[in-house]
């Protein structure tokens, strides 16, 4: 019985891999998703719905294996996002854990949040540390739009890593 339960755990986990994987694809082809010139960051929500469906461990290694994705094909300091992916990982499974219920709408709320984080932060170290003329501008003209895309993602990301948690989950 064990056997079999390390078996649908492993099969699990190998098809979130490859989820991240083709969300991290999707995400840097250009123009495929994007909406006026704004694109969705489908990576980290995978990594959010995986932590809200599978909790805080789970969420914190995606989160830092999706984080080692983006760090790899990004332009800005290495390892910002995998600290930061893996830290909203974790945040969130342990605030599914003690606060809230895992349900659609606790999916928005803590997507767009942690969006919102990982782009404030970007936005931080790349332009606001440095203080550049008309980095405040950015954040009205790309964060909130990519935030606001983003949370219409969520949904369907969230909907797929249901699926596949109740299809290898043994009960």
């Amino acid at each position: 019985m064990e056997e079999r339960i390390a078996h649908h755990l492993l099969i699990k986990n190998f098809c979130y891999t490859i989820f991240i994987i083709i969300c991290y694809i999707l995400e840097n082809v250009p123009h495929l998703l994007s909406f006026m010139g704004v694109t969705p960051l489908i990576t980290l929500l995978a990594v959010v719905s995986i932590a809200i469906i599978e909790g805080e461990f789970s969420g914190a290694l995606f989160g830092l294996f999706a984080g080692m994705l983006i760090d790899i094909g990004a332009f800005h300091i290495f390892g910002l996002a995998t600290f930061t992916f893996m830290l909203i990982g974790c945040i969130v499974g342990l605030i599914i854990i003690c606060l809230m219920q895992n349900n659609l709408r606790t999916m928005l709320i803590l997507s767009s949040g942690s969006v919102s984080v990982y782009l404030l932060v970007c936005h931080y170290v790349l332009y606001g540390m440095w203080d550049y003329e008309g980095s405040t501008a950015l954040i009205i003209t790309k964060v909130i739009p990519t935030v606001m895309l983003s949370s219409v993602w969520a949904i369907f990301i969230f909907w797929i890593c249901n699926k596949i948690h109740k299809k290898l989950t043994l009960e």
